[in-house]
């Protein structure tokens, strides 16, 4: 019988997973990751996010009452090093991260497949909401048919190595489907949980909060920065550069007009505001590419690019450039991208790769 390693998390999907796994013939097993890292409490993370003691205990419930042999694998170490010290580097560096991108290459899947090889298990599965595709030889993700929680956009980084031994049980199915199926197997209690959107780590959502305990004297190091113009002319004061993002209009000062951030500068701790026509950009830079459904990311078509999850793509062309960076071509200005933040491109339905945001230009 074949053996597949399920990430279960004591949710609605993941449970679901393993039934229609199990359905399929697979011998199933599951893991639930121990991530948070233990000095964020202090902080106010509830016990409920993930990694955290109760995700835990909800996992172990569900697979007793599936009888699922449940792991559980400590990744805290790995987790602080790999997401969470990253994640505060880049906003101290003026850069907007995208700490679940980097979570699903680095750790969950890497340690899926280290553990699916020590259990012998053909295969790993999570419950997300796409599809994983295969056409001459390599494999992709392709977009899941629920528009409401397709989840594609968020596997861009997956390499080869880990899309071959990737399932993905609810990828042609929709949500409500999946509640159907879990209250016709006895889990009412799992079917009616809350999801959680948030950045797991993050408690509430709150990255200020977060950054203001994870980084020395934060506040008062930099309370004292200007608000200016492109030109450097003075229009306020803000509470630290760090707690800003390019695009951003909220909290900042009352000018005769609405305005955005336009430019984060570290260096002097300044924070460049202006008029909404100043934020749009025709140009991105990528690096750390990733392609995933042919060698390299063509340079001979349309893409759309998402550049944000849930939303609508972009019309660009692609045009590869030295040390593994790439430049995209976009038919129309764009509202900016943040730096750090995921460029992601599709034909269709197909994720053909993507990119991290390395700067703007116009």
């Amino acid at each position: 019988m074949k053996r597949v390693l399920v990430a279960m998390s004591g949710g609605l999907d993941s449970a679901v997973a393993c039934l229609l796994l199990r359905q399929q013939g697979y011998e199933v097993y599951g893991i639930t990751l121990k991530i948070y890292d233990s000095d964020d409490h202090p902080l106010g993370m509830p016990g409920k996010q993930v990694g955290g003691e109760s995700e835990i205990e909800d996992a172990r419930e569900v697979a007793d009452k599936l009888g699922v042999p449940l792991h559980i694998v400590d990744v805290r170490s790995a987790f602080s090093h790999t997401v969470i010290t990253p994640f505060v580097e880049a906003y101290m560096a003026g850069r907007t991260p995208h700490p679940c991108v980097r979570c699903n290459k680095s750790i969950k899947w890497e340690v899926l497949l280290q553990k699916a090889d020590q259990l012998k298990c053909t295969h790993i599965a999570t419950g997300h909401y796409a599809q994983i595709a295969q056409e001459n030889g390599r494999f992709f993700v392709r977009k899941g048919v629920d528009p409401l929680k397709e989840q594609s956009y968020m596997l861009w980084q997956l390499e080869q190595k880990a899309l071959r031994r990737t399932l993905f049980p609810l990828g042609t199915m929709r949500k409500e489907e999946v509640r159907q199926i879990a209250l016709a197997h006895g889990l009412a209690r799992v079917a009616k949980k809350r999801e959680s959107f948030a950045i797991c780590f993050i408690p509430r959502g709150d990255y200020r909060a977060y950054l203001k305990g994870k980084v020395a004297d934060v506040v008062n190091r930099y309370r004292h920065g200007n608000f200016v113009d492109k030109e450097g002319r003075f229009l306020g004061h803000h509470n630290g550069y760090m707690f800003f993002t390019i695009g951003q209009h909220k909290g900042l000062p009352s000018m005769n007009y609405r305005a955005y951030v336009h430019e984060i500068r570290p260096q002097t701790n300044e924070v460049v505001i202006g008029p909404r026509e100043g934020i749009f950009f025709s140009q991105l830079l990528l690096n750390e590419l990733n392609s995933m459904k042919y060698e390299s990311l063509p340079e001979d078509g349309e893409l759309s690019v998402n550049l944000q999850y849930h939303c609508p793509g972009h019309s660009a062309r692609f045009q590869q450039m030295d040390e593994g960076r790439g430049l995209l071509l976009f038919h129309n200005p764009i509202p900016a991208s943040a730096p750090g933040q995921s460029a992601v491109c599709y034909w269709g339905d197909d994720l053909l790769g993507g990119g991290t945001i390395l700067a703007q230009k116009r």
